[in-house]
């Protein structure tokens, strides 16, 4: 029988705790920032050592409250700094020493290890020290890493940091370690890029390291990228601070390879305004650009944008920055700046640009003096201007009137609710419908609140882009024509920030900046924003006599004003999608209304999901598409048993017709943004609720897992047995069943699916697990055992795949097995287990070699991506010796589950080496919440050698990195009540609530963030 990737999921969500359960006595403790080179610099590691490395002497009390923090030789002797004395005293000394001096350290003492980790230390985090922000982040990691003894770790000299690259043969990489003998080489990951932003897929090559060699193979070699390859190694002893590779990209000691473009000097050139590839990608090519040298005529030497700044991580050279030579497109950028070399008209210039795996290249360039053809050129003046001219009038004259009210309304109702609408829609026109401006606006608002005056302003009506012109059709009838020349990027509003939903956000932003060639008095510059109409729908744009005020955007003549415009012509379709895109981009989507929430779930989106991608084609033939919407609003989306999407959901039906119809709003954790669709709901010619999404892009069809015309009527034990026969039904109890004790063969069962490569996945195969509904309709089963076999779960139901489990009791039963046991669910996949009750309920465990991971509960063994609510279990769980873990009363290993109004009662007994053991369950790694769960009356004992036990949850947690799809956990209004813990020796992480939050080490190999503890949060909790 081949283990599932599902028996390993779980261990990789074990983290170390946050929170150490155990008194500290007295200490006086070492820490380093940086020990592990992990966190500086953020996106290109060893390409300049950590300077910011600070080093801290910790002292704490028994209590392990901090009582004193001072320096420890932050750039003395054994530092990274020793040997670049210079750059330390000229660089970061005086910002290290200034952050001493204003308190910086003073700031950690009083507070213990949690509420250090907690401390915002980011730029414009309220405890970091204006201007020294790496220097007050750098300080936080030392104290943490003296709590975790992460200090004194063995510099290496540039001669021991030797990793040279021996060969690239194809898809092999071969590499020569000069690193010492007792230096524990580990490939963390690999980074292609010379700024490293792109990790390469782990599972796309296998590295071996053996005889002083790192050898890399790529399963893919024809599908590399060309460019730089950065090999991000550590000591996984522990013993060496990881290699300080300083110089950048291909210094001798750095750790990378190339892969060759395969094109020659006569496949790249310059035609005179940009540069040519005759084959490939533009976006590879600036990506691994190694230096850009500018050499201007009767110069001696040439200036050289540097690629990979001082943090590591921005220099003053990237494609689409304002400092960059380059854009996008590899045109040059014909503008002057201080921090990019100063093009002078009519001078020559010789540019040399040299990328990793690319011929150099060297080419002339003259900018041109200003003429008609060329003062457009640059910028998104001509994307406004459209090829004949385009109008523009202000956009809110337009948008804001009684036949665009109800649009308004609706995207707002569908994120607070129909009765709240109104007031709301009115505060968001007044946000932008200010009279005021300039130094009034500034009075007005110096007491706080804000609003933004968006109208054209100095008597415009009607303003015409066309070529490098404006025309300025004015209220008074008359008219003025400018020429204008683009000058390049600027910023407003560059060291300004403002107060919003109670967070100091910056109010900088780039425009474009065009000038008149005549005199042309306010008209004399426009700062044009990246919108266009075809993208939003709108234009933002600043207009003005004098470029430095226009560049102010809260200070100034022109404060508190932007000016929006639309297209005189806009049809109603596009004043449709720019009422949407202001809507959905200014709501507040922190918190679900209470009417929101119920119009969600009266409308019919709470449930489990499942795409119909038959209209797709063949090529999504085998994708599984899932999708569920709890009860609070809040959904995960799953493809191939990957988690794709976490959101929170809303919906209005439009002005309440009651026609199945109306709008749908979704705001993405993961990307921080909204998106609407129209929502039709209709039933398919198998009874099932069908939900359609109809996007920009096309539509898309979601079968509600659950539903149907046709409900099966279940009355007897045999009747239930036949569920087995048909396991995509939709089933409804009408009567108590007793099964007489008889042992039951449970409803579905779990067989891994496979992914591409024929490797077992945690996705079900549907084929064998019940993906239908069943309603227990109040009623109860009874009386039977369960004995798992050679199957991979056990219970009433062995595997729930898309399925709806609900209104069931279920008494006296006992589950035996080894292996994700529960008396009523095995494993449930994008599944509801709602309002489910277990009484008197036994799972008995006789561990195997399969048995560690264990996923043991009353009601729901091991979870993924499911919603629990309402649900009650009196069980007790016994496990006989032998290693396990994930034990709950309610239920055991629940990974991406969100859990709601669960109560635990009874007993767990388990032997030595055990983890992730709670009265509700036994883990939530990735749970979005555990909301209203208790604990009343349980005991659990444990032998030695445990760890991670909690009343409500064993441990549970995510990542801030909402990207990751591993959310932060919320442990609310919970409550434990006669809930007893008794351990062997070496307990560890053991909690009122929850044990902890977990690092395995299976996780530490993946990088930042596995790494670190996952995290979690507990408010408004009792014990009892």
């Amino acid at each position: 029988m081949k283990k599932s990737r599902l028996m390993t999921a779980f261990v990789i969500a074990l983290c170390l705790a946050l929170s150490v359960c155990c008194a500290l006595a007295d200490q006086t403790l070492e820490g380093d920032a940086n020990v592990d080179q992990r966190n500086y610099p953020s996106t290109a590691p060893f390409i300049h050592p950590p300077f910011y490395n600070v080093r801290l002497t910790v002292e704490v009390d028994d209590s392990g409250v901090i009582t004193v923090v001072k320096d420890n030789g932050t750039g003395g002797p054994g530092s990274v700094q020793e040997g670049n004395e210079e750059f330390w005293a000229s660089k970061n000394k005086p910002y290290f020493d200034a952050a001493v001096n204003a308190g910086l350290l003073d700031k950690f003492v009083g507070k213990t290890q949690d509420e250090v980790a907690a401390m915002d230390m980011t730029s414009g985090g309220t405890d970091a020290i204006s201007g020294a922000t790496m220097v007050s982040a750098a300080a936080q990691e030392a104290v943490l890493n003296a709590f975790d003894g992460k200090a004194g770790k063995t510099f290496l000299e540039v001669e021991g940091s030797v990793l040279p690259v021996e060969a690239v043969d194809g898809g092999v990489v071969t590499l020569v370690s000069k690193l010492p003998e007792d230096f524990d080489l580990q490939v963390l990951d690999i980074r292609w890029g010379v700024r490293n932003e792109e990790i390469v897929p782990a599972d796309s090559y296998t590295v071996e390291i053996a005889d002083s060699k790192v050898i890399i193979t790529f399963r893919d070699a024809a599908g590399l990228k060309p460019g730089y390859y950065y090999v991000n190694v550590a000591d996984a002893s522990g013993k060496y601070r990881s290699p300080s590779f300083e110089g950048g990209p291909a210094a001798a000691q750095a750790p990378y390879f190339i892969i060759d473009s395969g094109l020659t000097a006569e496949d790249i050139a310059f035609d005179g305004k940009s540069i040519v590839l005759a084959s490939g990608s533009m976006t590879d090519y600036l990506a691994n650009i190694q230096h850009v040298q500018i050499l201007a005529e009767s110069a001696e030497k040439p200036v050289e944008q540097e690629i990979v700044g001082h943090h590591g991580t921005v220099g003053t050279f990237i494609a689409l920055d304002e400092n960059g030579v380059l854009n996008a497109d590899g045109v040059v950028k014909a503008r002057n700046g201080s921090e990019s070399p100063l093009f002078e008209a009519g001078k020559q210039y010789t540019v040399t640009v040299a990328a990793f795996g690319y011929p150099e290249l060297v080419f002339s360039y003259t900018k041109a003096d200003v003429t008609a053809e060329a003062a457009a050129f640059g910028g998104v003046f001509p994307a406004i201007a459209g090829e004949n001219g385009t109008a523009y009038v202000s956009l809110f004259d337009v948008i804001i009137s009684d036949r665009w009210t109800p649009v308004w309304q609706d995207y707002i109702a569908a994120v607070i609710g129909e009765d709240a609408a109104p007031e709301m829609t009115g505060r968001l026109q007044s946000s932008i419908t200010s009279e005021l401006y300039g130094e009034a606006a500034v009075k007005a608002f110096a007491d706080g609140g804000y609003a933004f005056d968006c109208d054209f302003i100095n008597g415009a009506e009607r303003i015409t882009f066309s070529g490098n012109t404006a025309t300025i059709l004015k209220t008074d009838g008359t008219s003025e024509t400018h020429t204008y020349e683009y000058l390049g990027q600027v910023n407003v509003g560059e060291t300004e920030t403002m107060m919003y939903q109670g967070t100091e956000i910056s109010m900088a932003f780039p425009v474009d900046a065009y000038k008149s060639t005549d005199e042309a008095g306010e008209f004399n510059y426009f700062l044009l924003r990246e919108d266009t109409m075809a993208e939003t729908y709108h234009i933002e744009f600043r207009y003005g006599k004098d470029l430095e005020e226009l560049k102010g955007y809260l200070v100034g003549p022109y404060a508190y004003w932007l000016a929006a415009g639309i297209d005189a012509d806009a049809d109603e379709e596009t004043i449709r999608k720019v009422i949407a895109l202001f809507c959905l981009e200014n709501m507040d989507y922190s918190a679900h209304m209470p009417e929101a929430l119920a119009q969600l779930d009266g409308l019919g989106f709470v449930g489990a999901w499942k795409a119909d991608l038959s209209a797709f084609g063949e090529e999504y033939a085998g994708v599984d598409l899932s999708m569920t919407i709890d009860e609070n609003g809040h959904g995960v989306t799953m493809m191939n048993g990957t988690q794709t999407a976490d959101f929170e959901a809303y919906a209005v039906d439009n002005g309440e017709k009651g026609d199945g119809q109306g709008l749908y709003v979704a705001w993405s954790n993961l990307e921080f943004e909204a998106e609407a669709a129209p929502y039709a709901f209709s039933v398919n010619d198998n009874g099932q609720t069908v939900l359609t999404l109809t996007a920009d892009d096309g539509a898309i069809s979601w079968v509600k897992q659950g539903t149907a015309a046709e409900v099966i009527e279940i009355a007897t034990a045999e009747e239930l047995a036949t569920v087995s026969q048909n396991l995509s039904g939709h089933y409804v109890l009408t009567a108590d069943i007793d099964l007489n004790g008889a042992e039951w063969s449970p409803l579905g069962i779990f067989v891994p699916g496979s992914d591409e490569n024929g490797q077992p996945t945690e996705l079900p195969d549907t084929e064998y697990a019940f993906t239908g509904s069943f309603d227990g309709n109040g009623h109860t089963i009874s009386n039977f055992t369960i004995s798992q076999g050679e199957a991979y779960t056990a219970g009433l139901f062995g595997c729930l795949a898309n399925a709806s489990l609900s209104n069931l009791t279920v008494k006296d039963v006992r589950a035996e097995g080894f292996l994700m046991v529960s008396d009523v669910v095995g494993y449930a996949f994008m599944s509801t287990v709602s309002d489910v009750k277990l009484e008197n309920g036994t799972v008995h465990v006789i561990p195997n070699e399969m048995s560690e991971e264990g996923m043991f509960g009353g009601i729901v063994g091991a979870s993924m991506g499911s919603v629990i609510t309402n649900c009650e279990a009196r069980a007790d769980i016994v496990i006989e010796e032998g290693k396990t873990a994930n034990v709950g009363i309610v239920g055991g290993g629940w990974q991406n589950t969100s859990v709601a109004n669960c109560i635990g009662h009874g007993s767990i007994q388990v032997g030595s080496n055990c983890y992730g053991i709670g009265g509700v369950s036994g883990c939530g790694f990735g749970s979005e919440y555990f909301m209203g769960c208790v604990a009343e009356d349980v005991t659990i004992t444990v032998g030695d050698g445990c760890s991670y036990i909690g009343g409500i949850t064993g441990y549970c947690g995510g990542y801030e990195p909402a990207e990751l799809g591993v959310p932060v956990t919320q442990v609310t209004g919970c409550r434990t009540k006669n809930v007893t813990i008794t351990t062997g020796e070496d307990a560890e992480y053991v909690g009122d609530f929850v044990g902890g939050g977990f690092l395995s080490d299976e996780m530490i190999v993946y990088g930042p963030p596995f790494d670190q503890p996952t995290s979690y949060e507990v408010t408004d909790c009792q014990a009892e």
